[in-house]
């Protein structure tokens, strides 16, 4: 059961009366040639804001979230797409760099969600303050002190109040919002990651309120500040992040590098600003891109310049990623799948009529499915400052 508030901060637009049933899992559903150009729903944002028919595909790859490492995620450097679509110029070069494909700054698909919303639903006064704890993720298990965040939370000052606590979907199976239940702070949630309003809904929180806070960098800081927050630090207890061992180089901690971005971000946030200080903009920059963002003409024209990329810019084939002979634009290589699919039909039809006075094969028995298997896990233990 979530507590709600009478206060008139609870007439959201995007389901917040039925949390539990936005945050269930589910399976991505997609048109997507790369699937994980919609997590958040970000590729249905961008398409809907540039016009485009929701069953278009994007031709680039979209990083799924703000990205702190000098490298891609493997899985989108691997992608059988000729470009790639960045956040910021600092990332576009690093997409750059980690892929050998033209990458193209355009800036976190929040910026495009918040355009859609305030093109489409009435303005609203913003009060009090939303709490971003930092959360869980399919991989990696956060946890810290609940109970006791939600105490620090309902002892913030008066100004700041009322306080309302933005859980995410993972923490909400996992009951981790309880405590703030318990303690009568609001919960909302910007739903299952694989919700194509996510980021609608998200935004939708964000613009009611004046504050936000958290205990650890997140993207949930980014969009904050997009969305017109003054974001700042409500340390915690000690945070204990459980990550498998094989999902270690495709996340930042235990990084040097990324320590010192946390150091930093922890700094320049320690305290609410009436407006974002000229150090502060150039952080959320670097990796969100404020001066990134294209109206949707511009953006379309960037989406038909990735469309060319498809259609000529050779890329190894993804079942064969180090192989010199298959380097072909993807939409040639879709082409050749789909040629070899039905090829492969149309072999297992003719086979089948050929066998179909055949003596049947004995049934074998079932097998229990296979549950990919990794080595152990890493413990990592951090203040939240």
């Amino acid at each position: 059961m979530i507590i709600r508030s009478v206060d008139s901060l609870e007439n959201f637009a995007y389901q917040q009366d039925r949390v539990e049933e936005i945050c269930a899992d589910r399976n991505l559903t997609t048109p997507e040639i790369h699937p994980a150009n919609d997590f958040y729903g970000q590729a249905s944002v961008i398409k809907r804001y540039v016009g485009l028919p929701a069953n278009y595909s994007l031709k680039a790859v979209v990083e799924h979230g703000v990205m702190y490492m000098p490298s891609m995620w493997e899985y989108d450097r691997q992608a059988c797409l000729a470009s790639n679509l960045a956040y910021s110029h600092h990332r576009a070069a690093i997409q750059r760099r980690s892929s050998g494909k033209p990458s193209l700054a355009i800036g976190s698909g929040f910026h495009y969600a918040k355009r859609l919303v305030d093109r489409e639903l009435p303005a609203v006064a913003r009060r009090g303050t939303i709490a971003f704890p930092c959360h869980s993720s399919h991989t990696i298990l956060y946890t810290f002190d609940y109970d006791d965040y939600a105490q620090r939370l309902k002892q913030l000052p008066s100004w700041m109040q009322p306080v309302f606590v933005c859980v995410y979907w993972k923490d909400i199976l996992r009951g981790h919002h309880l405590p703030y239940v318990n303690a009568g702070l609001p919960v909302v949630s910007a739903g299952h990651m694989y919700d194509p309003e996510f980021m609608l809904r998200s935004y939708d929180i964000c613009r009611r309120f004046q504050f936000a806070v958290g205990n650890d960098i997140g993207s949930y800081l980014f969009n904050a500040i997009i969305a017109g927050c003054s974001f700042s630090y409500v340390h915690s207890s000690e945070i204990e992040i459980q990550i498998p061992e094989n999902e270690l180089r495709n996340v930042p901690h235990g990084r040097g590098d990324f320590h010192a971005t946390q150091a930093e971000c922890a700094r320049l946030f320690a305290q609410p600003t009436p407006e974002l200080t000229a150090a502060q903009y150039a952080f959320v920059n670097r990796f969100v891109g404020l001066d990134c963002v294209h109206s949707p003409e511009a953006l379309r024209r960037i989406l038909k310049r990735t469309e060319y990329y498809d259609f000529w810019y050779p890329v190894h084939s993804p079942s064969s990623p180090t192989s010199p002979h298959w380097r072909l634009p993807p939409a040639w290589h879709r082409r050749l799948v789909g040629v070899g699919k039905f090829a492969r039909k149309l072999s297992r039809s003719i086979r089948k009529r050929i066998r179909r006075r055949a003596i049947p094969v004995s049934s074998v028995g079932n097998h229990a499915p296979h549950t990919p298997v990794h080595s152990g896990y890493r413990i990592f233990r951090q203040s939240s400052g």
